[in-house]
């Protein structure tokens, strides 16, 4: 018993002295740790939880991600605000919104294993009474479908199941649409912010979406990527095109500044996040 506790004592503190060191080596920023694991501070105030392994976010040698995306749903969110996180991930921008004193965050997150991450970062921050979580996806109908998840480290679901992904590992995953979930939501009474990443099947969402987009005209902030779009029979075209026939116009944003759209084909050469909004709104950049 004694060699155990002996072992143990010496395993802890060894492995105590490699974090301080990685620390000291600013190969991690410093951390909180609870029962749960290690927590890492963001820009903005609240924490997020970290294995070590994954990395999602990579918050731990950077306390913010996507700078320029960040700053700009820091600025213009306000309070009372309805924020709706498509493809949520951990929660990073839900949280954002919510220290900001956004009046509701619905935060959609499908896959499984994130979706509890997500959630051990709502409670550790204690965002309960404003983020509300959701395990499923955000397409054009609703049903099941079958994804598999991408191959990396951060493993978020990237592609519906077909003959090229055959063989990977696959999950069930409820879909609805964003006109759907809003619809059993009665006390939902205005959408006024919604940030949309979801791998390429952001157009689908948008037909989902249609009414909800049409009646409240949110301020909407999308990754758009062509090579994605394409493995959902979806352009970029097909999204600007849109988006402009609601009264949209589109800030471009690249790693280091927001620019008023121009040409969208030269634009996402620039970059992969847009901005989408309407005359009634004046965005803050």
């Amino acid at each position: 018993m004694r060699l155990v506790k002996s072992l143990r004592k010496r395993t802890t503190g060894f492995f105590f002295k490699k974090l301080v060191q990685a620390v000291k080596d600013k190969k991690i920023r410093p951390f909180c740790v609870d029962e749960q694991g290690l927590w890492f501070e963001t820009k903005y105030g609240f924490s997020v939880y970290s294995n070590l392994k994954d990395r999602i976010l990579e918050l731990d040698v950077n306390p913010n991600w996507e700078e320029m995306e960040s700053s700009f749903v820091f600025n213009n969110v306000r309070e009372g605000d309805t924020f709706v996180d498509v493809g949520a991930n951990i929660g990073y921008f839900s949280m954002l919104a919510a220290q900001q004193k956004a009046g509701k965050v619905l935060a959609i997150e499908p896959a499984p294993k994130i979706y509890d991450m997500l959630n051990m970062n709502v409670k550790h921050n204690m965002f309960d009474n404003v983020i509300e979580t959701f395990n499923l996806a955000l397409s054009g109908k609703s049903g099941t479908l079958r994804f598999v998840s991408s191959l990396g480290p951060k493993s978020h679901l990237e592609y519906t199941v077909d003959n090229e992904h055959k063989g990977l590992p696959a999950i069930k995953v409820k879909v609805t649409t964003l006109d759907d979930l809003l619809r059993d939501k009665k006390e939902i009474r205005k959408i006024d912010f919604i940030k949309v990443d979801i791998e390429g099947a952001e157009y689908d969402f948008l037909l989902g979406a249609n009414k909800t987009i049409e009646i409240f005209k949110p301020m909407i902030l999308m990754e758009i990527e062509e090579h994605r779009l394409i493995r959902f029979n979806a352009t970029a075209e097909k999204i600007f095109g849109f988006m402009n026939r609601l009264g949209y116009n589109y800030l471009s944003v690249t790693k280091d500044a927001i620019n008023e759209g121009c040409d969208y084909e030269e634009d996402l050469k620039k970059g992969r996040d847009f901005i989408f909004y309407t005359s009634k709104t004046s965005p803050r950049y």
